[in-house]
């Protein structure tokens, strides 16, 4: 299946983010998926716990387990998406550890991500 869990050296190299960028592990991380491009999660931002919730008032996430979300048979026919992930050190009364599916438009999904930094 294409995109069920990231591969190892997507997480070696995801793991190591936060060290090179000087970030907390424990910030709840949002990637891209377009399934049509055949893009299984491009990191996209690294969120505050209150940012993260700012953004999902206004784009609902649901939870669908730990394990990155598939993108599907059919790529090609497939919308695009976000995904948060949680790691479990980031656990709060909200959020459980695990991946999250966000189905907004991301072009609206960028426009809230940058509106967090005016």
């Amino acid at each position: 299946m294409i995109g069920h869990a990231l591969s190892p050296v997507v997480q070696k190299y995801y793991s190591g983010f936060p060290q090179i960028c000087g970030l907390s592990p424990s910030m709840p991380n949002l990637y891209f998926c377009q399934p049509h491009a055949k893009n299984q999660g491009m990191l996209r931002a690294v969120l505050s716990v209150n940012e993260c919730e700012t953004v999902v008032r206004q784009h609902p996430a649901t939870y669908v387990g730990e394990d990155f979300p598939c993108l599907g048979k059919d790529p090609a026919a497939a919308n695009d998406f976000a995904v948060i992930r949680f790691n479990p050190e980031e656990k709060t009364g909200a959020w459980r550890p695990g991946y999250y599916r966000v189905d907004s438009d991301l072009n609206q999904l960028n426009e809230s991500l940058l509106a967090l930094s005016r």
